[in-house]
């Protein structure tokens, strides 16, 4: 017996409530009792995520509050943090909505990310998992919320987004083959979609490509421009900087995952956790946090 073997019968047996014989099974495969049973329990927290993420798909989460769109000041900026669907947090975009009409935002930006891809990622993904056509599936459906709260806005596309582009450019695919972004997700055509936007003077970017805790401050400080970014799910603050001349501010929103779901299970074992906000910029210079409770 191999040890996918053991761990395939001793998931059967503790799925159907039956006694499970661990130290033969674990002899039969040639692996110590202990570790088998801790990569047994493994699996089953995936599976579990797994059923879980498939109830939430076919049911959207249940919002606090139905809000209808609202239309509030274009000066005033809503910025949504990244959500990697299908594996956001329930709540998160009611939370979102929430604020928007408390600060007045007539015009609203998601940072980037928002869609996942661990599925067709170039790394390894779960192989209890979503297959690639059921996450797209899902991250359809769940999207539906965010086009009905918000049903116009700017999206950032963030390294999680182009991630359908890469593994079309690495298997030698044309872009003449593939559609627009917008298009696969199913997007309605009041949302624009670019790696980054000029709003108000500021710039909106997801930031790809800089990390750190202090991420968003030093592209600022690059540009010169006060700059608006996430991609970086540990880390969110407002910074402000001047010599004298001229001002400089950035801010870093975080994020709207879960951190329990499968997707992430690499930052379980790391101390620190994703935070869990969004931003608005009022009349274009005043950028502001506003944590998920």
């Amino acid at each position: 017996m191999t040890v996918h073997q053991a761990i395939e019968t001793a998931l059967e047996l503790r799925l159907n409530n039956k006694p499970i014989s661990w130290v033969k099974l674990a002899d039969e495969a040639g692996i110590h009792p202990e570790k088998l049973r801790g990569r047994v329990r493994r699996r089953l927290e995936r599976k579990k995520d797994h059923v879980e993420l498939k109830k939430l798909a076919r049911k959207a989460p249940t919002p606090r509050v139905r809000q209808k769109p609202y239309k509030g000041n274009p000066n005033n900026v809503l910025v949504i943090g990244d959500l990697h669907e299908p594996f956001s947090l329930k709540g998160y975009l009611e939370f979102c909505r929430e604020q928007q009409e408390k600060w007045d935002c007539g015009t609203v930006v998601q940072i980037g990310d928002l869609i996942d891809g661990h599925a067709w990622s170039r790394f390894d993904s779960d192989p209890d998992g979503l297959s690639v056509g059921d996450e797209l599936e899902e991250c359809i459906a769940r999207l539906k919320r965010l086009w009905k709260l918000f049903p116009e806005g700017y999206c950032t596309l963030g390294n999680h987004d182009t991630r359908i582009m890469s593994r079309a450019f690495s298997s030698g695919l044309s872009k003449r083959f593939l559609k627009e972004y917008s298009e696969i997700i199913e997007a309605p055509k009041e949302w624009q979609f670019a790696l980054e936007f000029n709003i108000g003077g500021n710039v909106y970017t997801h930031g790809t490509g800089t990390s750190g805790q202090y991420a968003a401050f030093n592209r600022a400080k690059d540009s010169r421009r006060n700059t608006i970014m996430g991609h970086v799910h540990t880390s969110s603050f407002v910074r402000h900087a001047s010599n004298g001349i001229s001002d400089l501010w950035a801010m870093q929103v975080g994020c709207g995952v879960d951190d329990n779901t499968y997707a992430f299970e690499y930052g379980k074992a790391l101390p620190n956790r994703s935070v869990i906000n969004c931003g608005v910029v009022l009349n274009h210079n005043t950028p502001i946090l506003i944590p998920y409770v």
